[in-house]
């Protein structure tokens, strides 16, 4: 494959970038609505979140995997080994593409990151929300199963209650 060859691919490339791009704007939708999900209780939307982010990762798995056997194409065709080629960083491709395609790619892997990085941080404000929700699920389980040596609780009135009588009612008032 020769340098041309390599040229030619790159469209091919930058439509996959693209596709990459919407793919991680769609999880990004997603996540927040996960988010909203958590935060109003809502165990049925947040399963359906769940069923459709499982779909749309395996679609970006999918578009990812056409991505790198396109810079292993390309990388051929500037006489790159392919497995280095595969994993190389962007401004090393960028530095052999000539012309406005290079202008092109750089837009394209740009918007990339730029997404790729807000779904990384609403992930992680995903995960600790999803961590206090299982913190306060674990203290309500906590004080409502009996465990040991039955602790007293208290009515909504402030008055103590063996253990024994609690209830789910009586614990949140």
């Amino acid at each position: 494959m020769t340098e041309e060859t390599a040229n030619q691919r790159l469209p091919g490339l930058l439509v996959v970038l693209d596709r990459l791009t919407e793919l991680q704007r769609e999880l990004l939708s997603l996540i927040r609505e996960k988010i909203q999900q958590m935060r109003s209780g809502n165990t049925e939307g947040l399963r359906a979140c769940t069923v459709r982010e499982e779909s749309l990762v395996k679609t970006i798995q999918e578009q990812e995997g056409l991505r790198r056997q396109l810079m292993e194409a390309i990388g051929r065709g500037y006489g790159i080994n392919p497995q280095v080629a595969r994993r190389m960083p962007t401004r090393q491709l960028a530095e052999r593409i000539q012309g406005n395609l290079r202008a092109k790619f750089l837009g394209a892997v740009g918007r990339l990151r730029g997404v790729a990085g807000e779904v990384v941080e609403l992930n992680r404000v995903a995960a600790l929300i999803a961590q206090q929700v299982l913190h306060h699920l674990r203290c309500v389980f906590e004080a409502v199963s009996a465990s040991g040596g039955r602790p007293d609780t208290y009515s909504p009135h402030g008055r103590a209650l063996p253990s024994r009588n609690r209830q789910l009612f009586e614990l949140t008032g």
